[in-house]
């Protein structure tokens, strides 16, 4: 083998190490961005649920203001 195959050689391994480190560190950043990921749905989620229950507080709210008046103003028609 003749030095200019020894450089050559060595070169592509040096190549492959670098591509090797870089694909550790893609591949620890989509690790991150899947825990990110996770971690956001989870708060995604804990506020639409949240959302549903305030929603359906309101419309209960509602329901029972709507009831009052209304049997507050049969009330007052009985007594008139």
């Amino acid at each position: 083998m003749t030095l200019s195959y020894v450089h050559r050689i060595h070169a592509i391994v040096l190549r492959v190490q670098v591509l090797g480190d870089r694909i550790d560190n893609m591949t620890k950043q989509i690790q991150d961005l899947e825990g990110k990921s996770q971690s956001l749905q989870l708060t995604v989620d804990r506020l639409s649920l949240n959302l549903a229950k305030t929603e359906e507080e309101e419309s209960s709210h509602k329901v029972r203001s709507t009831f009052t008046v209304t049997m507050t103003t049969d009330i007052l028609r009985v007594g008139t």
